[in-house]
């Protein structure tokens, strides 16, 4: 069965409300990491949860914060099939990073990491560049609050701009089906988009990545299977003082399995909320926050 993504808010009602388990392992130093992103991240969340843990010093403890999904907007409610989340902007995620970073200490030598990727699919929504610049834009103001080194991919383009009308009307009937656009005027918003990125990017301390065309194969918008391994470690490697090195990024047996039970703080089947208290995962000195 095809997935097929459109942008639906459904009427209110009340998720159940994350947890606040404070501020973790008394006398431990913490790593804090954000993931924003969508599809991408989804599909690599079980191989992100186990490198990131891996790599992290045995004597630290990881909070993991990732707002992530499968046709995820960053500004707007987004719907796969009976699924809705809510855009990443408003999402819990904010209030649960400024709840942990009221705990850590003044003179922690720890800041936070963040990656942005994913940065995209709001253009199929009709969203324009501008507007979802801007959605970006306040993703990096918020983690530089609290001065988080930040990693963002820019469009794929390479891959995107190989495609032929066909293909990129097959690729948009198998992934966006109520969704209809022009290939050239796709193409059009896209570079836009990456150029309003770079021009972003420079008001800001934020690293930003290009999307190499050997990344994807024939879907042109998610990693290719071989080579995530070595995506998430490329993006990582930006940190200072992360050794990406010390994890293989592979994913875990039966990770991507239990991963898909993992619910988030806010989502709705059917209309109906569906949330989930955070963290939903706390073990070993590893808390996963889901939104």
């Amino acid at each position: 069965m095809s997935t097929r993504f459109t942008s639906d808010e459904p009427s209110r009602s009340t998720a159940t409300n994350p947890s606040t388990n404070g501020p973790g392992t008394v006398g431990t130093e913490t790593e804090r990491i954000v993931i924003l992103g969508a599809s991408n991240v989804a599909i690599s969340f079980s191989r992100l949860v186990h490198s990131l843990k891996t790599v992290v010093p045995d004597d630290r403890q990881l909070d993991l914060l990732v707002a992530c999904g499968h046709g995820r907007s960053y500004g707007k409610y987004s719907r796969v099939l009976v699924r809705t989340l809510p855009g990443i902007i408003e999402c819990g995620l904010w209030k649960k990073l400024d709840e942990l970073e009221a705990s850590r200490t003044e003179n922690s030598p720890t800041k936070p990491r963040a990656i942005i990727t994913d940065v995209g699919n709001d253009l199929i929504y009709g969203v324009s560049p501008e507007q979802l610049v801007t959605w970006v834009e306040e993703c990096v103001r918020r983690l530089q609050k609290y001065e988080s080194e930040i990693v963002l991919t820019g469009i794929p383009l390479p891959s995107l701009l190989r495609l032929s009308p066909l293909r990129y009307t097959l690729t948009q009937k198998f992934f966006f089906l109520d969704k209809k656009s022009t290939r050239d005027g796709m193409m059009q918003k896209a570079e836009e988009l990456n150029l309003r990125l770079a021009e972003m990017v420079e008001r800001y301390s934020v690293t930003i990545q290009p999307q190499p065309i050997e990344w994807f194969g024939f879907d042109p918008i998610h990693f290719r299977h071989r080579e995530r391994a070595s995506v998430w470690r490329t993006l990582c490697s930006h940190w200072s003082g992360f050794d990406a090195d010390r994890s293989d990024w592979k994913n875990p047996p039966f990770g991507q399995i239990t991963s898909l039970a993992w619910k988030p703080a806010e989502q709705w089947w059917f209309g109906k909320s569906r949330g989930a208290p955070q963290p939903y995962y706390h073990r070993d000195r590893l808390r996963v926050f889901l939104y």
